[in-house]
């Protein structure tokens, strides 16, 4: 009994010692919360739904600079395709993209990326001739930091 008691005695010292010195007047006020409209939440960025997709700037093969953020004013969603002209499976979307672009265009923003970073503009710009109804969309160079942003690994990967 001995053994139990004299830990519980101490307990309760140690807890009316305590109490006993803190004293309500002396606790500093809480500065009133901010209203919820002075926050401004940032939206997370990644590659999740729901999450706003990682900006990012590339060169077109046309010498054009183009960043994903640009498209944001559009009210449209925009289509990252991640490519390769040696793929043939990226040669038979672009030849059915071809088939309907002309009536989506208005409604849809593509973006293409060689994912091969072997791959130059000039490349891109004689592999974009094959496709001569997709010449408005801009055919880009890969980087890798945007294929490492995105977690491209494969041909046909699409955003």
């Amino acid at each position: 009994m001995n053994k139990i008691t004299f830990p519980l005695l101490t307990l309760v010292l140690l807890l009316v010692s305590c109490s006993s010195q803190a004293n309500l007047s002396d606790l500093k006020q809480l500065p009133d919360a901010p209203q919820h409209e002075d926050y401004q939440v940032e939206p997370l960025v990644g590659i999740e739904r729901g999450m706003t997709a990682p900006d990012f700037a590339l060169n077109d093969s046309d010498g054009n600079e183009v960043h994903l953020s640009s498209f944001r004013d559009q009210q449209k969603p925009v289509l990252f395709y991640a490519m390769a002209t040696w793929c043939p499976y990226c040669a038979q979307d672009f030849k059915a993209l071809s088939n309907v672009y002309q009536n989506y265009e208005q409604d849809v923003s593509f973006v293409v990326m060689s994912l091969d970073l072997s791959e130059d503009a000039p490349t891109l710009a004689k592999y974009k001739e094959r496709y001569p109804k997709l010449q408005s969309i801009p055919f880009a160079p890969g980087k890798s930091s945007i294929l490492a942003d995105y977690q491209i690994t494969k041909t046909t990967t699409k955003y």
